[in-house]
């Protein structure tokens, strides 16, 4: 026999550490003016009593849980998947917008400001270690959720392979660089170019 269980989670604090496009949490905004220092503690206590009292006696519980069992359930709901895009809460896109690391958007921009299809991982070490005080371990984390792939290729007349990061929809072969729209350039071109134009 199939076993399945839900959890409801409270919290005071908003859940930064949920990621985005989770699909695990479905996440509820319950604010009020109730709290112990709020304008209506004394009202919102009297509810909670109150509240406490029809879950002690089990003919109230029982009431509710027939009310909750048949109360019909939109066609879009489904017990297995969450969809995050069309059902999130304004909470839920609020946590999903600010779960992405700081460094990996500042990385984000940066890449975006040079416009460039292909990085040495060697600038892209220098950029993270210098300018965003990060741990160069972290690199293939936040490249990966960038999109961006890592590779390898001989340019500048070395004859040995070195890594590259390749930018979403860029491939390198045979020496060239190939992208969007029917791009090819020489790798050593393009990454002599943005060796030059970087400001790391």
């Amino acid at each position: 026999m199939a076993q399945s269980c839900c959890f409801v989670f409270t919290t005071n604090h908003l859940p930064l550490w949920i990621e985005a496009e989770d699909r695990r949490y479905y996440v509820v905004e319950v604010d009020h003016g109730g709290h112990a220092s709020g304008p209506q503690a004394a009202h919102f206590a009297a509810l909670v009593a109150r509240l406490l009292d029809f879950l002690a006696d089990p003919a109230s519980v029982k009431r509710l849980y027939n009310a909750l069992i048949e109360r019909p359930l939109p066609e879009t709901f489904s017990a297995k998947t969450l969809n995050v895009e069309r059902d999130a809460t304004d909470v839920m896109r609020r946590i999903h917008d600010s779960s992405r690391q700081v460094t990996v958007d500042q990385l984000e921009e940066h890449l975006n400001d040079q416009e460039i299809g292909a990085l040495p991982e060697a600038n892209l070490v220098e950029f993270v270690r210098t300018s965003l005080n990060g741990n160069v371990n972290s690199i293939r984390h936040m490249m990966a959720e960038l999109r961006w792939s890592k590779s390898k290729a001989k340019w500048g007349g070395v004859d040995y392979a070195r890594a590259i990061w390749l930018k979403p929809g860029y491939s390198v072969d045979r020496g060239k660089l190939h992208g969007p729209n029917g791009f090819e350039e020489p790798i050593t071109d393009h990454l002599s170019k943005t060796e030059a134009d970087i400001t790391l």
